[in-house]
C-alpha cells in the first residue's frame, strides 16, 4: 500500500494522509499495521496529543494482538522521547512474545533510533 511505502521513506506528512484514508476502524485486525504507522507519524510530526491518544488504544488491545500493539506503543514512545518507558515497554511485549532476535542484524530494531545509544536499550538487545 501507498501510505506504507510513505511511512518507510520517513515521509511522515505525505504517510499519515494516504494511511488515514486506508483505514477507518481502528478496530479491524487486518488494520492493525495501519493503527501502528499512523501513531508513530503522529509522533513525527509532532502532533504529540493524537499520538498518545492513539498509543494508549494500543494499551488496551487484549489477545494475540496484545505484544505487537505494546510494541509499536514503545515506538511511539521512544519517538516521544520518553525513553524509559519504550524500554519497559519493549522488555513488556517480548516478555508476551513478541520475536526480539539478535541485537545487531534485527530488522525492526531499526525502529528505534532515538533509543540508539540508550545504556537500558542497548542492554536489553544484548541480553539472552
Amino acid at each position: 500500500e501507498f501510505g506504507s511505502m510513505l511511512f518507510l521513506n520517513e515521509r511522515w506528512k505525505e504517510a499519515r494522509s494516504q494511511l488515514e484514508l486506508a483505514s477507518h476502524d481502528y478496530a479491524v485486525p487486518q488494520k492493525f499495521g495501519i493503527q501502528g504507522e499512523l501513531v508513530v507519524c503522529a509522533a513525527a510530526l509532532g502532533d504529540t496529543t493524537s499520538a498518545i491518544a492513539i498509543a494508549d488504544s494500543l494499551g488496551r488491545i487484549t489477545g494475540l494482538l496484545k505484544p505487537n500493539a505494546i510494541y509499536w506503543k514503545a515506538i511511539v514512545m521512544a519517538r516521544l522521547h520518553k525513553r524509559a518507558e519504550a524500554v519497559a515497554l519493549l522488555r513488556e511485549s517480548y516478555a508476551l512474545g513478541w520475536p526480539k532476535g539478535s541485537p545487531y542484524s534485527h530488522p525492526l530494531r531499526q525502529r528505534f533510533p532515538d533509543l540508539f545509544g540508550f545504556q537500558p536499550f542497548e542492554d536489553f538487545y544484548k541480553s539472552d
